[in-house]
Parts: structure tokens; sequence; C-alpha cells
């Protein structure tokens, strides 16, 4: 199935188009197409999204539930050293009759592939904090509250600064997030 991904790439004139990493595993779920086409993402291009564990998961939840989900915290492929890329991805299944089966067996048997959207944590909480004004500064875990488990803080030194004055914990699609707020 790899070749015949590379081909079809290659048929669509995708022509820096490798897969990577190297291995053969089933199942294969390569990024095919990215927007914009810009260097950064093309580097993207023929990357295994299965292969990492943390979006085997997500990719997995959204076969089965056939509903959007998002990842877990991962350093985007496009990461580069004079950025943070830390951030999750949401995925969509998208299937072969483009209606939505309604059983997991008809899930696993007619997906086609996912519609994926990146985020950088960094820049989507910076754009939705901005809106609210710039006194609330808030930590986002994910799943639990763990320096390992940081998704973004609107200030590197918060947790040591100041007192925690509330949290709120968001679900989104059986992704949990805890936000905590500082005064």
């Amino acid at each position: 199935p790899t070749n015949a991904l590379t081909a079809q790439a290659k048929n669509d004139r995708i022509l820096r188009y490798t897969k990577w990493p190297d291995g053969d595993r089933p199942p294969y779920v390569p990024i095919f197409s990215l927007e914009p086409s810009d260097n950064m993402n093309q580097r993207e291009l023929g990357f295994d999204i299965y292969q990492d564990p943390v979006r085997r998961i997500a990719l997995n939840r959204a076969l089965e539930s056939g509903l959007p989900t998002i990842s877990g915290i991962i350093d985007l492929v496009q990461k580069t050293e004079k950025a943070d890329k830390k951030g999750f991805v949401l995925y969509q299944p998208v299937y072969k009759q483009n209606v939505p089966p309604t059983t997991s067996s008809q899930r696993q048997s007619g997906i086609f592939g996912y519609v994926n959207i990146q985020f950088i944590a960094r820049d989507l909480f910076r754009a939705i904090s901005g809106t609210v004004g710039e006194d609330l500064d808030f930590i986002v875990y994910d799943e639990k509250i763990d320096p390992d488990h940081l998704l973004y803080a609107t200030h590197s030194n918060l947790v040591n600064s100041r007192q925690a004055t509330t949290s709120h914990l968001l679900n989104i699609n059986g992704r949990n997030w805890r936000i905590v707020y500082y005064q």
C-alpha cells in the first residue's frame, strides 16, 4: 500500500512525497496533502501519523466514534528551533461513501482517510486570551495537572509566582483539559 500511495502522490504532482519514518507497518496513515503549501508544511508530506502513539490514540478514537477528536500534546512536525510548536491535532474521519457509517465495523471498513487541523497551542491560546483582556492569567493542562501535561501558560513562571484562584474542566469530545486561573 505504501508504494501505491507514493505512485498516487507522484501522479497528483506531489513531487516531494516520501513516506517516513521508514518501515512497513499496518495501517499506514501518511500526510498526503496540506494547506498552505509552503516550505515549512511541505516537510510533513509522507509523515506516517499513525506511528506516533499520541496521534494513534486520537485517530483510533475518531475512527471508533466517527466524530472529530483531538490528540494529546504533540510537538508538531514542522517545529523549528526558533519557535515553540507544542500543540495538538484535531482529526475528522472521512469515509469512502461520504456518509458516516453507523457501526464500528462499517467505520473500520469504510475509512478513506482523515482531515486534520493542527493547532499551535501558544498561538491559539494567545489569540483567545487576547479577546478577554491582559488581566487574565491561566494554565491549560492536558488530562491532569502535572508539569509534563502543561499545554500552555500565559507566563512561564506563573505556577511559582501566584496562587491559583479557580480551575475548570473542559471536555472536548473525550479529551479533558484542566484550565487553572490565577489573579
